[in-house]
């Protein structure tokens, strides 16, 4: 089970607990209780809980990723428009085009 899904590990404590409330009579020899019923649906409530926020996060990250990607390409565009002018401009004079970040590659 090294590998079990949250989904599946909240469904079996949820059922676990579910299964407790319902033999909890029984139980009571073995030390459980109420208060372990109630543990266990409060961890369940609390692992969905925390999977919605993560699910959230994962998709304001992907949001934010194709955001990033798009100013990238926005500065790319940018950089290789303005290095195609400024060598056009300074043409005769590639020493200076290392003021500008540009290799001369002449």
């Amino acid at each position: 089970m090294a590998n079990q899904s949250l989904a599946d590990l909240i469904r079996q404590v949820r059922l676990r607990a579910d299964g407790m409330a319902n033999h909890l009579a029984a139980l009571s020899g073995v030390g459980l209780s109420q208060a372990d019923v109630n543990a266990g649906r409060a961890l369940a409530t609390q692992m969905e809980t925390l999977d919605a926020e993560q699910e959230a996060l994962k998709a304001a990250l992907r949001a934010k990723t194709v955001e990033v990607e798009a100013i990238q390409k926005e500065a790319r565009d940018w950089r290789s428009r303005v290095t195609k002018r400024i060598k056009a401009a300074l043409e005769d004079h590639p020493a200076l085009w290392v003021e500008f970040g540009i290799a001369a590659k002449k």
